[in-house]
């Protein structure tokens, strides 16, 4: 593997410093407590899918007696949106729904930066699937020394409840 610059080198998340991918070896080198700037960012798009298709395991009751729950791992996810009216969904509460849940469980995302906008349904349209929300979600992942820019094109299936990023 050729050498990685200053520039394009970043500390992979704590999952992936956690994974040990050779686990016969008991020496990490250097490059492997490192990752391109293109590794990091499959990363967070890999916990962004995560994220997206996950559903807490508390419900808004719990919720709101208990609001310490929010910023708790057992919050972590979106509710289900499965059986939404479509037609009739808010579009500022879904994008508030994707950016909380980014906001509070995805850190490399620069806070500031994150802007999650809601491009509609597939509802009424003649291809794909017909209960499928797409989103597009844009910000500045943390890196040093310059952020990097991140643009992300989302498609959460309502049936299935599979979440698909692209960029």
């Amino acid at each position: 593997m050729a050498e990685l610059t200053p520039l394009d080198r970043v500390q992979p998340c704590l999952l992936d410093r956690l994974t040990d991918e050779d686990p016969g070896n008991r020496q990490e080198s250097r490059s492997q407590r490192v990752v391109s700037l293109r590794r990091f960012r499959e990363g967070v798009l890999r916990d962004l899918r995560w994220l997206l298709a996950s559903h807490p395991g508390v419900d808004e009751e719990e919720l709101e007696r208990h609001p310490e729950l929010k910023t708790s791992v057992i919050n972590y996810g979106i509710r289900d949106l499965a059986g939404q009216m479509l037609e009739k969904a808010d579009a500022g509460a879904l994008e508030r729904l994707v950016s909380e849940a980014i906001l509070r469980f995805e850190p490399r995302i620069i806070p500031r930066s994150l802007k999650v906008s809601y491009l509609g349904s597939t509802a009424g349209r003649s291809q794909g699937n017909p209960l499928r929300l797409d989103f597009e979600i844009k910000g500045d992942l943390w890196a040093e020394p310059l952020p990097e820019t991140f643009l992300a094109r989302t498609e959460i299936d309502l049936e299935t409840g599979e979440c698909n990023l692209r960029i």
